[in-house]
């Protein structure tokens, strides 16, 4: 059974009596909805959000199965789930969490128990000590090489001009999915002579981020496409408001969607990986691209958006990762 519990959002159902040292159900109800509107004013991103109400859905669950109180749970009952959390595949993949993964879900926890720490509900924090499983330092997200991500802009030729603005604005925009998907038909302007897209990353952070010739060229195309079918003479009079890449019925892409549109012209253009392609594997091409080109760090930096330089340079180090692998192996052969 579910209850609900925020704008339609469910969580599952706690029993009214027994583990809970609440007065009834709506009690934790009232207090999971008062900490996710008290998580909008800490600017996290409506991804981020997303993911830690899962989280926090998942300690409610498991709270109800262990008979334990999620609002005042001690240490011990944090560890366990802490190791049910790390070791239960995931539904969609069969494996383990990765363990950015797990360490989100920490976070996620740490910040319930924080708002009742703020709301004067609870003394203080139960979560364990020590920290969550390491990250690793390099990013394994399948990118692209100069040939493939070549390959990929030649096929777009055959492709719509819906396809060809996401591709481009993935590929040379260095874009996140959620990025492109919250674009707006008036969040591209033209600002010192230069055609940019006016994107909100992560914690709400703005950014401008330069597009490309071709993209321009791209976007010009579709909106001039978009303006004609409405009946509109000028791409212009297009509602400032309007989904810039839109689905069928105006729907605003996901990442779910771009990582289909991304592996079908993947496909198209032969690239063997395309199976295992999202549409974070065209930032991180992005991203390579620019510092196989000579762009300076803290400039790839600025463009991808990334609050913390130390989260480009997994992306740096995951491009020269394979290489330096490649030619340890021929030092070997030609010893």
């Amino acid at each position: 059974m579910t209850a609900v519990v925020y704008a339609g959002e469910v969580l599952p159902t706690v029993p009214a009596g027994g583990a809970l040292s609440t007065d009834a159900p709506d009690t934790l109800a009232g207090l999971l909805a008062g900490w996710l509107v008290w998580l909008r004013g800490r600017r996290l991103s409506r991804n981020t959000l997303i993911a830690y109400r899962a989280d926090v859905a998942g300690w409610v669950a498991y709270c109800e199965v262990h008979g334990v109180d999620p609002v005042r749970a001690s240490k011990r009952d944090v560890t366990g789930w802490q190791a049910v959390t790390v070791e239960v595949p995931s539904p969609h993949t069969g494996r383990p969490p990765l363990a950015a993964t797990v360490t989100r879900r920490y976070a996620a926890l740490r910040s319930w128990w924080d708002y009742l720490v703020d709301q004067d509900v609870i003394a203080g924090v139960p979560m364990p000590s020590g920290r969550g499983p390491r990250v690793e330092a390099d990013s394994h997200t399948v990118f692209l090489s100069t040939s493939e991500a070549r390959a990929l802009e030649a096929r777009l030729q055959v492709e719509s001009l819906h396809d060809q603005v996401v591709i481009l604005l993935l590929l040379h925009g260095g874009l996140r999915g959620a990025e492109l998907g919250a674009l707006d038909v008036g969040h591209v302007v033209v600002e010192q002579g230069a055609t940019v897209a006016k994107v909100v990353g992560k914690g709400r952070r703005r950014r401008d981020v330069p597009l490309s010739a071709a993209a321009v060229a791209a976007v010009d195309a579709y909106l001039i496409a978009r303006a004609r079918a409405v009946g509109l003479d000028h791409p212009g009079d297009l509602p400032a408001g309007a989904v810039l890449c839109e689905r069928p019925g105006g729907r605003r892409h996901d990442s779910s969607s771009l990582g289909r549109l991304v592996r079908r012209v993947a496909h198209g253009a032969g690239i063997e990986s395309w199976r295992r392609l999202s549409a974070h594997s065209l930032r991180h091409t992005c991203a390579t691209a620019m510092r196989d080109a000579g762009v300076p760090l803290d400039d790839v930096q600025a463009i991808l958006g990334h609050a913390s330089i130390t989260t480009t340079q997994r992306y740096e180090r995951g491009r020269g990762a394979l290489r330096r692998k490649v030619a340890a192996v021929a030092m070997l052969e030609a010893a």
